[in-house]
């Protein structure tokens, strides 16, 4: 099995990823993001040659300096949950 190579391309607007686009094995993806109003991203849309797919992003817990340490999200009827410890030093 070989790997291919794939190329990704970031769009930014005011300092934060807004889409990525790629072309995998022939097809085109493009991956959109929306944010929340603390910075985390609420929403993850998926375009695979027409056909969309949406992530959204809920229920987020924050620490005390203000960064999300867990999430939500579901796809397809699935929902997963996400979480990170955070370690700060002094």
């Amino acid at each position: 099995m070989q790997g291919q190579a794939v190329e990704v391309k970031y769009k930014w607007e005011n300092g934060r990823v807004v889409s990525q686009s790629m072309n995998m094995m022939g097809r085109d993806v493009v991956i959109k993001y929306t944010y929340n109003d603390k910075g985390a991203i609420a929403a993850q849309t998926m375009d695979m040659d027409g056909q969309e797919m949406n992530m959204p992003y809920t229920d987020y817990k924050y620490d005390d300096h203000g960064n999300w340490i867990s999430h939500k999200s579901s796809m397809m009827g699935r929902e997963m949950e996400q979480t990170r410890k955070i370690e700060y030093y002094e």
